[in-house]
């Protein structure tokens, strides 16, 4: 059945200012390893830690790293109540684990391998609890750090407040409560992203709701795991697992033990999105937005007219710009200059008469290489009408030329079939021959790669850091 709205209820909430002072302690919030883990447990693991973190010299930012979503949610917790950031990377890769040195005072983490030269804190502690009473959360300090790449792949910090979550959950709940309300969640994401941290732990949290540790690689896994419980429940995934989810499992029967499948992270397409419903009989819950935005809209695609258009989520405002790109006015944003309330997305969009809109293509994927602008997506489009080419990445890199930098486009292409390297120039040629049919010959990708799977990362998003490694040696260069 197609999932229908619901804005008339907020049923369960607990507030994120205050959800640790007012909760049913016997209640479960996680299952971890196959054991139920209740609220006065999780109470007793934050003031073990909060008790480890205090008797440490001041620290004023944390970075948090954890494989487990229970022991992420007690560390989270943990520095929220101690009154100082958190700050999550992306990964726990060496490279990104680097950057954060000498920008925090110490590492919270389950995986003591991490190879960083800070000290490293495990989340779980133990010993005599302390007996730490918990004051409500500030609402407007920055007390979450995230960071993630734009197209261009550097990094930056997204800062939100607890009052920025809080909204963004109590909205969640108000559209989607009657879908999530008893149920256990499942997930595919990472929390160290906004989608899966909100989604899978922090939207449960505040709703009195059990969320399943484990993120799960395997989406096979996870559906032999959820047809063990007792209740039904929400899958929280993204399109890169959604994709491959018919062609894994039978779904014929899945409707008996899950009531939702979320996605966000990419877009779902249209054709996947209609078989995954199709074999299930579940219409996927698409939510779009970023990392600085939040949530600004959702969709569930169904043969109705009209379920391609993206509906605001209440207390959302939208327009677009002169150039088509859309504008967000949301208290899920952290304003830096409270002035400039419209936040612009990299979206071009068209905005409907009954104030939803259509997505038309990433507009801040138009790149100027040797003083010419070039689409990167028509490059991109261009490509994948080469029979050889099932998907394909292009993106600006850097390189030395004599005594200057030079920014080029490099491309990494997708084949079914592993090339060697004499087919690697015979293929490259041909495609370099497409492309000069449409662009210049200083906007032709210099740099090509061939691959038979184009690296994500758990979000179902291009992993520009994975894509540029494929390029850090000279070797193979074509």
């Amino acid at each position: 059945m197609p999932y229908k709205k619901d804005f008339n209820m907020n049923r369960n909430f607990n507030s994120l200012f205050s959800v640790l002072i007012h909760n049913d302690q016997s209640a479960i919030i996680s299952r971890k390893d196959g054991i139920d883990i209740n609220w006065r447990n999780f109470q007793s693991d934050i003031r073990k830690l909060c008790q480890k973190l205090c008797s440490e010299p001041v620290h004023n930012k944390y970075l948090v790293y954890c494989k487990s979503s229970y022991e992420f949610a007690v560390a989270l917790f943990s520095v929220w109540h101690k009154g100082s950031v958190c700050v999550l990377p992306p990964n726990n890769s060496k490279e990104v684990l680097k950057m954060f040195e000498s920008y925090v005072d110490a590492f919270i983490t389950d995986q003591p391998d991490c190879d960083i030269k800070l000290e490293k804190i495990a989340p779980l502690q133990y010993g005599e609890e302390g007996c730490e009473e918990f004051n409500p959360l500030p609402e407007n300090e920055i007390m979450l750090e995230l960071f993630t790449s734009g197209t261009t792949g550097e990094r930056k910090c997204i800062r939100k407040t607890i009052a920025n979550l809080n909204s963004e959950l109590f909205v969640l709940n108000n559209v989607f409560g009657s879908v999530l309300e008893n149920t256990r969640t499942f997930s595919t994401v990472s929390h160290q992203h906004i989608y899966g941290l909100l989604h899978k732990i922090l939207l449960p949290i505040c709703t009195n709701r059990l969320f399943i540790d484990e993120t799960y690689f395997y989406p096979e896994k996870m559906i032999a795991d959820m047809i063990e419980g007792d209740s039904k429940s929400v899958i929280i995934s993204g399109p890169a697992h959604l994709k491959l989810l018919p062609e894994l499992v039978n779904l014929k029967t899945i409707s008996k033990y899950c009531k939702a499948i979320f996605s966000s992270g990419s877009l779902l397409d249209t054709e996947s999105s209609h078989r995954l419903s199709s074999q299930s009989g579940i219409y996927p819950i698409e939510v779009f937005g970023s990392t600085e935005t939040g949530g600004v809209a959702w969709r569930s695609q169904t043969i109705d007219p009209g379920s391609e258009k993206w509906t605001p989520f209440p207390s959302i405002e939208i327009k677009k710009n002169e150039e088509g790109f859309l504008q967000v006015k949301s208290p899920f944003v952290f304003l830096e200059d409270p002035q400039d309330q419209w936040f612009t997305m990299g979206d071009i969009v068209e905005i409907c008469s009954d104030n939803r809109f259509l997505l038309c293509g990433r507009g801040d994927r138009i790149v100027k290489i040797g003083e010419k602008r070039v689409s990167l997506e028509e490059m991109e489009k261009t490509l994948k009408s080469f029979p050889a080419v099932n998907s394909c990445k292009i993106f600006p890199i850097t390189r030395k030329h004599g005594n200057y930098d030079r920014t080029v486009l490099a491309c990494v292409v997708e084949t079914s079939e592993a090339v060697n390297s004499k087919e690697s120039k015979s293929l490259v040629a041909e495609l370099k021959s497409l492309l000069l049919q449409y662009f210049t010959q200083t906007l032709v990708p210099k740099y090509w790669r061939f691959v038979q799977k184009i690296p994500l990362d758990p979000q179902g998003k291009t992993s520009m850091e994975e894509l540029r490694k494929l390029f850090n040696s000279r070797t193979g260069n074509v």
